[in-house]
């Protein structure tokens, strides 16, 4: 015959996992709780910081006068070097454009004139300069048709 009664074991599994359940629905409360409390706080702190730009905003519309003049007196110098240092900056520049300019002019009448010494030795002896490209086509040839 069947019992009709059922397993203990059964209603223990139902049992724990109903505790596990509420367990972690108050650490989740908690932790809600605790998320309103630190927004609660940041909005309290920002209305705190946009009371202050208020007023600093107010004092400063109030004395703003004042203070371009305390300004413009203090820091008229370094109005003065910074312009000088731009007017020096465009001479600078000028003048290594130039050095830049002649240098390139330069190195390009020595490189026409190596050109041209190149050009009468190939003339003057060309086997030796073709026996050179092959050679050299040879190693590189070797080096890059090599299996790794």
């Amino acid at each position: 015959m069947a019992d009709w009664r059922a397993d203990p074991g059964d209603y223990t599994d139902f049992f724990l996992a109903r505790l596990s359940l509420n367990v972690r629905k108050q650490a989740f409360d908690k932790h809600d709780s605790k998320k309103k409390e630190i927004k609660m706080k940041t909005q309290i702190k920002k209305d705190q910081i946009e009371e202050a730009l208020e007023l600093l905003n107010a004092a400063a519309q109030e004395k703003k006068e004042e203070v371009f003049e305390l300004l413009g007196d203090k820091y008229e110098h370094l109005k003065e070097f910074f312009e000088s240092a731009a007017h020096n900056g465009a001479a600078i520049a000028g003048q290594t454009k130039e050095q830049i300019a002649k240098s390139l002019h330069q190195e390009e009448k020595k490189l026409k004139e190596v050109a041209a010494e190149l050009d009468e030795k190939v003339h003057k002896d060309p086997w030796a300069f073709m026996g050179g490209v092959a050679l050299g086509s040879l190693v590189l040839g070797l080096i890059l048709g090599r299996k790794k």
